[in-house]
């Protein structure tokens, strides 16, 4: 009667935990793709009351009020500067808390999703997988990237495009491996951990304690 109570507790943790980890999906946030280097086109600092904007090239990012940090002055962002933002986003894409900083080397890295070829004249494109997004960047005309560099982690240069402000593709670096490149951007994730983590630990806490159970039952009908 306990060996069978047991492997019914067993059972009922197990489809919770499984439960659990199916879910977790859901708590991932989806929001606009962007990258967020590029010249500035036009700012509004955010106070605690009112929202404020960044035009970043061609896209124009909502600054939440309440985004700069209580007791930090809003960052001077000059129009016409080259930048990136940087902060955490909410679901429709805009920022709840707003920085800037420049990119040194000004390298993006992460795994190539898509990629069109560009020709002598037209720009190409090319999706890098940062966190949770995937942003899509232009490769400057006349830019040629192998199949090769365009298949995995990898790591490109990036400049401004002096037509419309927007970073563009201008070489490749190398492949991408697991230190952070200089000028990578950081994880636009909200959340410092994997909702998953605890989720796959309790599994593995079931299993095992489902093991021991069996070897127990089979030794005492022995």
């Amino acid at each position: 009667m306990k060996a069978t109570h047991t492997r019914g507790l067993v059972r009922g943790v197990l489809t919770l935990a499984l439960l659990a980890l199916g879910a977790t999906p859901a708590l991932a946030q989806s929001f606009p793709a962007a990258f967020f280097c590029g010249q500035v086109t036009s700012y509004t600092a955010p106070t605690a009351t009112t929202e404020g904007s960044i035009g970043i090239g061609t896209t124009t990012f909502v600054l939440r009020a309440g985004s700069i940090p209580a007791g930090n002055s809003p960052p001077p962002v000059a129009v016409g500067s080259v930048t990136c933002a940087d902060g955490r986003r909410d679901a429709s894409g805009a920022f709840t808390s707003f920085g800037i900083h420049t990119t040194g080397d000004a390298q993006i890295c992460g795994p190539v999703t898509a990629s069109t070829p560009a020709s002598t004249t037209a720009r190409g494109s090319i999706t890098i997988a940062i966190g949770q997004i995937s942003p899509t960047l232009p490769v400057r005309a006349g830019v040629t990237l192998s199949s090769a560099q365009t298949t995995g982690n990898q790591c490109f240069q990036w400049a401004v495009s002096s037509a419309d402000g927007n970073a563009e593709v201008v070489s490749y670096v190398g492949p991408f491996a697991s230190a952070p490149a200089p000028g990578q951007l950081p994880s636009t994730s909200t959340s410092g951990s994997d909702p998953a983590g605890p989720f796959v630990l309790i599994l593995i806490g079931v299993l095992v304690l489902a093991s021991a159970t069996r070897r127990r039952a089979g030794a005492q009908r022995a």
